[in-house]
């Protein structure tokens, strides 16, 4: 059956595929597959249909996670995720036994700016996964008990993550990287800042942000669109308007990186992993930056680009990758990179040399081409997978709104190789940095030695 499953599966994305390719622009496909409407309380309700199987994915999506927190409240959009379900029915529980009754499965995620909580089902059930995740977000119960029990879930979750040295060398280098800013971007939380929050705090901040007009309903799959915002009105519509949280509570705006900094990390490893991590464009104050960093990093991620050839094919590196998160207030670049103590020095100056040459004709418009192509594809996989579409949608709209969902390959095509060094000299080349190398104890000094002359840095910690 898995067999079966796969062969259908690239079937369709080759439909998918060729069908993209004849259309003109994405905006019109999509125009076609998703459908907005909003309610009268606010609420945003997003329908996209696809009627290949009879499953359905119904997400509940909340403007805020790390992004919102105060940082003696770190981790707390985290804990929420885990108190709604436990806290389900005033307290009384039994989100499990439903969800099992349905034949369904769910689960919730906290990232940097979105909250979400999710049923897949048997498409036959959507109404009750409406009702269900009305009542989860609407009704929600904190008391001193459940909150106990939970805190010791998502402190079990910390500690097994602060417990790995790659989870390590990510967080030095973002607190590098956003200095008091950093809680902004923590979902995790801390151990100490989550042993502080209390029932009262939760309910707060829940009442704050737990909002319809700062929450989005999204459904996928075997549906229809007309008979979803229906349902949608009918369980939702008793869920109170707020305040506009972001009116009351402006994000204060995140504490640029002024210098280059960097941390050692030392673990028992064979390897040296060296992670370098720019801030980046805000899709909110320059959209169009987003899209070049998008293009920037699938280029000199593809296995035969010039980049990867002169220090992957070399034997510089072992590794070496680029990554841009597109978030609202301010996407990390991460550049990460794995050698070897011995070759450090000569990675890192090779590396160096190359992002020097991003100023120059780095990409030919050959290479842009491939590269809008592979991402064109990408979107198209992720319009086959149904579940995925549901994420993907909720993410979109609470860190740019939709319209940069459907859009998105689109304005990739308007970039140019110009835009690209654009990209390039004011977000990487010659700006301020956070390093982090993770390395054995006994190649610590070697390394940090080499890391400084590298780069023509000193000092570290």
């Amino acid at each position: 059956m898995r067999g079966c499953t796969k062969r259908v599966s690239f079937f369709l994305a080759l439909v998918f595929i060729v069908a993209a390719a004849s259309l003109p622009a994405q905006r019109e496909t999509l125009g076609r597959l998703v459908r907005q409407e909003q309610l009268a309380n606010g609420l945003t309700v997003i329908v996209s249909e696809n009627h290949v199987v009879p499953l359905v994915t119904v997400a509940v999506v909340v403007r805020t996670g790390a992004f919102t927190q105060e940082a003696a409240d770190a981790g707390i959009s985290h804990m929420y995720e885990h108190m709604l379900f436990r806290s389900y029915r005033a307290g009384e529980g039994g989100w499990d036994q439903e969800v099992a009754a349905l034949n369904a499965s769910s689960n919730g995620s906290t990232s940097t700016e979105s909250v979400s909580y999710h049923l897949v089902l048997p498409s036959r059930q959507v109404g009750t996964a409406i009702d269900m995740l009305a009542r989860l977000v609407r009704d929600a119960y904190f008391d001193n008990t459940t909150l106990t029990l939970e805190r010791k879930v998502v402190l079990g979750e910390v500690e097994r993550s602060l417990a790995e040295p790659l989870h390590h060398l990510q967080t030095e280098v973002a607190k590098s990287s956003w200095g008091s800013s950093f809680s902004r971007k923590d979902a995790l939380g801390t151990p100490e800042s989550l042993r502080l929050i209390g029932s009262a705090r939760l309910k707060e901040i829940f009442q704050r942000y737990y909002v319809p007009n700062n929450a989005a309903v999204i459904v996928t799959g075997d549906v229809d669109a007309a008979q979803i915002f229906s349902l949608v009105k009918k369980s939702f519509e008793k869920w109170k308007r707020g305040l506009d949280p972001f009116v009351a509570h402006p994000v204060p705006a995140m504490v640029p990186l002024e210098q280059t900094k960097i941390a050692i990390i030392q673990a028992d490893t064979r390897e040296v992993t060296v992670m370098l991590q720019w801030q980046g464009p805000s899709v909110e104050t320059n959209t169009a930056a987003t899209y070049s960093a998008d293009l920037f990093s699938n280029l000199l991620n593809s296995a035969g680009s010039s980049f990867q050839v002169r220090l992957v094919g070399s034997g510089l590196f072992q590794s070496v990758s680029m990554d841009y998160e597109t978030l609202r207030h301010v996407g990390p670049i991460t550049l990460t990179g794995v050698t070897t103590a011995a070759n450090t020095e000569r990675a890192l100056t090779a590396l160096l040399g190359e992002m020097y040459k991003f100023e120059g004709d780095y990409f030919t418009d050959a290479d842009l081409a491939k590269a809008r192509k592979r991402l064109k594809v990408a979107s198209v996989f992720d319009l086959e997978q149904t579940a995925q579409r549901a994420h993907s949608i909720g993410y979109w709209w609470s860190v740019s709104g939709l319209d940069y969902y459907i859009s998105y390959v689109d304005n990739l095509a308007l970039r140019s190789a110009n835009d690209l060094r654009e990209f390039a000299t004011r977000y990487i080349v010659d700006r301020p940095m956070s390093i982090g190398v993770l390395v054995s104890p006994g190649e610590a000094a070697s390394v940090r030695a080499a890391v400084t002359k590298a780069f023509g840095l000193a000092g570290g910690k």
